[in-house]
């Protein structure tokens, strides 16, 4: 659960292996605090936190390699980012579902911007303005 060996002992598994009449219940962890009171803590198997680098990871992966290319070739649209820079053999080095996924989050999150594009349909992607003394 990526706990360190001192800290082990503080953590406390609560389950209930047998309930009758009840729905089935996994149980929750609780971590000892001051005094000896049990709280609800949550710890999460390595694997999971695995993935999560994974993800965040491949994550960052397509950003930059996003941004890389909106400040070489300019605003772009996302399809050529999806299309002509993606697949596992592609600058990008992931397939369209996670590029189209990433880019969405990276909007969200204002790693990226929206904009409408000159003729009015186009939605152009872009990198936002810094901030003075910043760099990206």
């Amino acid at each position: 659960y990526g706990v360190d060996e001192d800290d082990a002992g503080r953590y406390v598994r609560f389950t209930t292996p047998k309930a009758n009449y009840s729905a089935p219940w996994e149980g929750c962890w609780l971590e000892r605090q001051a005094g000896g009171v049990l709280v609800p803590s949550e710890l999460k198997p390595r694997k999971d936190d695995q993935k999560e680098r994974k993800a965040e990871q491949r994550y960052r992966g397509i950003v930059a390699g996003a941004q890389q290319l909106i400040r070489k070739h300019g605003p772009m649209s996302a399809r050529p980012l999806r299309v002509e820079y993606g697949g596992a053999e592609g600058v990008m080095g992931a397939g369209e579902k996670a590029i189209r996924g990433a880019l969405a989050k990276a909007v969200e999150c204002g790693e990226l911007v929206e904009r409408e594009g000159s003729d009015g349909r186009t939605t152009l992607l872009e990198i936002p303005d810094l901030p003075y003394g910043v760099t990206g």
